[in-house]
């Protein structure tokens, strides 16, 4: 057995490595066989297992804490996430998932610019007459001032769908109204 003293020499007297060699080799074994280290992914998919599997990390409750996970093939290996994702377009984008409710895999994640990220919120956010409140989509119109409410639904295209045909039955409502109307009398 050796210990490591910190000239770099055992006490056996063997010549030991100090850690920041080890560090360079590995790193010019990777330049060597792939390229350049992508560090700007690596550093993604570090904070994606970070946030989602570390209980001790600050973003855990709105991601791990949520039931958010990582699928398999990606949670111990950088080299299958980037295979799967590829390199970042440029260094605005960021990891988005489509869904977020779902899960970080290749099929619900992508490069995002940060306009794409901030239309995709989890938050509060009112599209199409949907609004997303407490895992639930409320859909609701507005008619001559006032809200009319038109259901609760699981997804956002449930919600649209009702306000688009309730949008669409208070134009009809609009235009037969302005027909029928009996015209002023101006004398």
């Amino acid at each position: 057995m050796v210990i490591k003293t910190h000239s770099g020499i055992g006490v056996t007297g063997a010549r030991t490595e100090p850690p920041f060699m080890a560090r360079r080799k590995s790193k010019k074994l990777w330049r060597r066989a792939w390229g350049p280290f992508p560090h700007p992914e690596y550093q993604v998919w570090h904070s994606m297992i970070r946030r989602c599997c570390k209980p001790d990390n600050p973003d855990f409750p709105r991601y791990g804490g949520r039931g958010i996970s990582v699928c398999d093939r990606w949670r111990d290996d950088f080299m299958a996430f980037l295979s799967d994702m590829g390199p970042r377009p440029t260094r605005a984008h960021s990891l988005d998932r489509f869904d977020n409710d779902g899960d970080y895999s290749p099929a619900n994640c992508r490069w995002a610019t940060p306009w794409q990220q901030s239309r995709n919120t989890r938050l509060v956010h009112r599209a199409g007459g949907g609004t997303y409140l407490r895992d639930r989509w409320f859909a609701q119109i507005r008619i001559k001032g006032r809200k009319i409410y038109l259901g609760c639904f699981v997804t956002h295209s449930q919600a649209k769908l009702a306000y688009r045909q309730a949008r669409v039955r208070a134009r009809i409502a609009a235009e037969i109204d302005a027909a029928t109307a009996v015209p002023p009398d101006r004398g």
